[in-house]
């Protein structure tokens, strides 16, 4: 390829540094690196290339089944404290609504169908002990309070009356029976009353205690005072029994 033509009037060629005036030789190139030298050393603290953005539409669905977790924690934790009432069945309650939630999560996602089974059966094993014991409480604090009141259960004996006279000197005589059904040893007091039959007045009160062994009937008598001519009523008021 031929260089191109020089401008007419004795310039210099398109491209060419123009010369220095009063026709001085041009100054020297500033001299490259050597060949083969390094080049610029890389950046301090070694940087990397941050890494490619992932879009969260593109992020990949969790496998867990959280509710299935729930479940297990729930169930085991209301179990353990179900003697704490209302506190352990509620716990309970939810270790088996998480649980059905954990089942129907795992026929998606193929995972946590043990857990979520354990949560509901600890959940249903930990209502019926709660329930347990709240009764086994009722039942303690009745038998306390019949031991502080002394009023005996009615399940514990049977009583009869068969003897309400009153003599000449208006002495009262008020007889009866007991039976023991309390399947051990009780000590029985009976409370009576005597009225007037004709008004109801009240005319005395007694009691008497008896022992009565597991299973036997034992005579129980009280005695009251009147008057000559009354017209009395006896009336067994209560039975107490104290501390047993």
């Amino acid at each position: 390829m031929s260089p191109p033509p020089h401008p007419p009037g004795g310039g210099p060629a398109p491209g060419a540094m123009p010369p220095p005036p009063g026709g001085a030789a041009p100054p020297p190139r500033p001299p490259g690196p050597p060949a083969g030298a390094p080049g610029y050393p890389p950046a301090p603290g070694g940087w990397a290339a941050p890494p490619p953005y992932v879009s969260p539409m593109n992020t990949p669905p969790s496998t867990s089944n959280g509710m299935a977790i729930a479940a297990l924690v729930l169930g085991l934790s209301g179990l353990v404290l179900f003697f704490t009432c209302g506190f352990g069945i509620l716990l309970c309650v939810l270790g088996i609504v998480f649980g059905f939630i954990g089942l129907s999560k795992a026929k998606q996602i193929g995972k946590g169908k043990g857990m979520s089974l354990a949560g509901i059966i600890l959940g249903a094993v930990g209502i019926i002990g709660g329930i347990l014991f709240i009764v086994l409480i009722a039942i303690t604090a009745d038998d306390a309070n019949d031991d502080r009141t002394g009023a005996a259960d009615t399940s514990d004996y049977d009583i009869t009356t068969n003897t309400c006279e009153i003599d000449d000197l208006g002495t009262i005589t008020f007889a009866g029976t007991i039976d023991n059904t309390a399947g051990r040893n009780m000590d029985f007091t009976v409370n009576v009353q005597f009225r007037d039959r004709d008004d109801g007045s009240l005319i005395d009160t007694d009691y008497t205690t008896v022992t009565v062994p597991e299973g036997d009937t034992v005579r129980w008598t009280t005695t009251g005072f009147g008057q000559d001519g009354d017209s009395v009523r006896c009336e067994v008021d209560s039975v107490d029994n104290y501390y047993n």
